[in-house]
C-alpha cells in the first residue's frame, strides 16, 4: 500500500485503497502548492510527504517518486531552493554587517575616558552580538524553507535541523526526507560561508579598533 498528498483546499489528502482520507495535519506549503498546480512547467509535480508516524505497511515513497528520482528533477528543484535561500541569507548578512559597521563607529566616536583594552572589547562585543543575530535570522530562514518543503519528519524538528546543518555540527538524530536530502549539504555550505564571513569581519574590527584607540598587543 501507498500514500501521497494531493493538494485539495490547502491540505494533503491520504489515498488508502479505494477510499481518500482528509489529513488536516499536514498542510501543503505554498511552494508545493505552485509546483502541484501545474504552474511549474519545468518540473514534474511534487507531493509533500507526510509526516510523522508511518502507517503499518505503508511506503514513504509518493507516487511516481522512483520515476522523478531517475530523472533527477525533483534534486535539481532542491538545488535551486538552496541556492535562493543561500542567496537571501547573504542579503541579510550583508545589511546586518553594514549595520555593524555603523554601531562599531558610533562607539569609536564616543568620547569616553577609558582604558584602551576596554574600548577594544566592547566594539569586539557589539560587533560579535550583531554578527551572531544575522546568524539566528539566517538560520530561521532555512527552518522556513524546511517547512514549506516538508524536509523533516516533524514540523517541530525544522529549526533544530537547519541549526545542526548551519553549524555543520552534524548530531545526525533528524534526517531529511528522501527529495530534500540535498538541502543539508547546501545549509552547511552556506553556515561555512557566512561564519567565514563573521570571522574576517571581526578581525577587522579588532585590527582597527585597536590601531584606533592606541592599544597595542
Amino acid at each position: 500500500m501507498s500514500f501521497g498528498y494531493q493538494p485539495r483546499r490547502g491540505y494533503g489528502t491520504r489515498r488508502s485503497g479505494l477510499s481518500t482520507i482528509r489529513d488536516r495535519s499536514r498542510p501543503v506549503g505554498r511552494a508545493s502548492s505552485w509546483l502541484m498546480s501545474g504552474a511549474a512547467v519545468s518540473y514534474p509535480r511534487l507531493w509533500r510527504v507526510p509526516r510523522g508516524p508511518i502507517p503499518r505497511g505503508a511506503t514513504m515513497e509518493p507516487p511516481g517518486f522512483a520515476a522523478r528520482a531517475r530523472t533527477g528533477d525533483t534534486r535539481m528543484f532542491a538545488m535551486v531552493v538552496g541556492i535562493g535561500v543561500s542567496l537571501v541569507n547573504i542579503v541579510i548578512h550583508g545589511l546586518l554587517t553594514a549595520v555593524m559597521v555603523r554601531a562599531v563607529k558610533v562607539h569609536s566616536e564616543l568620547r569616553i575616558r577609558a582604558y584602551p583594552l576596554l574600548r577594544v572589547i566592547a566594539a569586539l562585543i557589539i560587533a560579535a552580538t550583531i554578527l551572531k543575530f544575522a546568524h539566528l535570522i539566517e538560520i530561521w530562514v532555512w527552518s522556513l524553507s524546511y517547512a514549506e518543503l516538508g524536509v523533516t519528519p516533524e514540523v517541530s524538528e525544522d529549526f533544530t535541523f537547519a541549526f545542526v546543518n548551519y553549524t555543520t555540527l552534524g548530531y545526525g538524530h533528524v534526517v531529511p526526507l528522501p527529495p530534500w536530502q540535498v538541502l543539508g549539504p547546501m545549509t552547511a555550505m552556506n553556515g561555512v560561508l557566512l561564519f567565514g564571513w563573521s570571522t574576517a569581519v571581526l578581525f577587522q574590527v579588532m585590527t582597527e579598533a585597536s590601531r584606533q584607540f592606541g592599544f597595542k598587543y
